[in-house]
């Protein structure tokens, strides 16, 4: 059994819901960026019109990183709520990548499919035509929905080493304090008094 508190939990479901709002953004690029460049005026900017976009991967970063932060401050005393559980919380952030990942492939797919089935609809019906029936930005919802996709596939089968990857990465700045083994060095803690 593992011991695991409501601290690891949570930043478990923040770094999730980062990485759903940094993968939703960028996989939503394209089609904000057809659809920018069809509002824009000769005076616009398109970094103006992308702005909402960049703020939302920035947010999404800062979830990310400060996921710890954010955890600690949603918890009254983050040690207090703990339970025992065969699963560690590497563990437990892999399913949840996984599960993430999952819920990206089937969301790419179900509309990535709906968009396909609208063009065999437009080709049925004037086979001519069919791509002057489709709104401008289709190719880059369709972009969209296959990044999703592919994300989300990526996301299933690399939870576990990006969740390995994780804790290598909080591991760097922890202190590395060797293990007294007994019978070594001097003092107390050896059992020998010279």
């Amino acid at each position: 059994m593992t011991r695991t508190n409501a601290y690891s939990i949570l930043c478990v479901f923040v770094r999730v819901f980062a990485l759903y709002m940094l993968v939703r953004t960028l996989a939503g690029l394209p089609a904000d960026y057809s659809y920018a460049m069809r509002l824009l005026r000769h005076d616009d900017s398109l970094a103006v019109a992308l702005a909402g976009d960049g703020f939302e991967l920035a947010v999404g970063a800062a979830l990310w990183i400060f996921a710890d932060k954010i955890a600690r401050l949603a918890t009254a005393r983050p040690q207090q709520i703990a339970f025992e559980s065969t699963i560690s919380a590497s563990e437990w952030q892999a399913v949840a990548f996984s599960v993430l990942g999952a819920w990206l492939c089937v969301d790419g797919f179900v509309y990535g499919s709906y968009r396909l089935a609208r063009l065999a609809f437009f080709y049925s019906l004037s086979p001519g035509r069919a791509l002057q029936l489709l709104p401008e930005d289709f190719y880059a919802w369709l972009v969209s929905d296959a990044v999703r996709m592919v994300t989300g596939i990526a996301l299933m089968f690399g939870a576990r080493g990006l969740a390995k990857l994780l804790g290598r990465y909080r591991a760097i700045g922890a202190p590395v304090t060797p293990a007294a083994t007994p019978g070594e060095g001097d003092g107390p803690a050896s059992g020998r008094s010279d």
